[in-house]
């Protein structure tokens, strides 16, 4: 096996990344263009890098254990280089299970919040800042009355 295919999975054991990111870091490292791409279409074929894989935990880890609302990891996705079409279609596949710990979120907000004596619309006007979507907002406000 090459250099570049052992210092790839080396470097994707730590955690994961997406293919651009490795074609990103291999090029700082000075292999061959056609290692990468024999090193990329390798790994992708064994399945050790796959972007639409990488969305889909991504997406799962940030809304079920950070509470972050999708629009903020959409664009986090993107800064990562994945394509748009990717990160909505993983998002299609688990969109309820998302909705729902977002809403567990915005819910979690609304009790620790107007406990504090801040107002209905302050704390709209903060969740709306923090990219939680209007409907969920008002959803969950409905629920909490």
């Amino acid at each position: 096996m090459s250099d570049c295919y052992q210092y790839a999975l080396k470097h994707l054991t730590r955690f994961p990344k997406t293919t651009a990111m490795l074609r990103q870091h291999l090029e700082k490292r000075q292999f061959t263009l056609d290692e990468i791409d024999a090193t990329i279409q390798k790994l992708q074929s064994s399945w050790y890098l796959d972007d639409a894989t990488y969305a889909t935990l991504y997406l799962q880890s940030e809304v079920t254990k950070k509470w972050k609302p999708y629009r903020l990891i959409q664009a986090k996705l993107i800064a990562k280089w994945i394509d748009r079409s990717i990160i909505q279609d993983q998002y299609d596949q688990i969109a309820d299970e998302c909705c729902a710990w977002m809403k567990q979120a915005i819910y979690r907000f609304y009790t620790i919040w107007l406990q504090q004596w801040v107002t209905e619309q302050k704390l709209t006007e903060k969740l709306l800042r923090k990219w939680y979507e209007y409907g969920l907002i008002k959803e969950v406000k409905r629920d909490f009355e």
